[in-house]
C-alpha cells in the first residue's frame, strides 16, 4: 500500500495512554522507504497549539496473517 502527499490516512496511536485510539492525518512525505510522515488534523506540536503536528511512522504491512 503506497500512500501519496496529500492522501487522508488514519493512524493508529502506539503511545502509551493513546494505545489503540485512530487519528486522521494527511500524508505529507515519504522519508524513507518503509516509512512516511502525516501531519495530523487534531493534533498539535506545541502547547501553544500553533501548529500541527507532524510525525514519521513505519509503513503497514500489506500482509494479513
Amino acid at each position: 500500500m503506497e500512500f501519496l502527499s496529500g492522501d487522508i490516512v488514519e493512524v493508529c496511536s502506539e503511545e502509551e495512554g493513546f494505545l489503540g485510539s485512530y487519528h486522521v492525518a494527511t500524508a505529507v512525505k515519504k522519508p524513507e522507504a518503509n516509512s512516511y510522515a502525516v501531519q495530523y488534523e487534531n493534533l498539535v506540536e506545541d502547547e501553544y497549539m500553533s501548529k500541527q503536528l507532524i510525525e514519521t511512522h513505519r509503513k503497514p504491512s500489506s500482509k494479513t496473517p
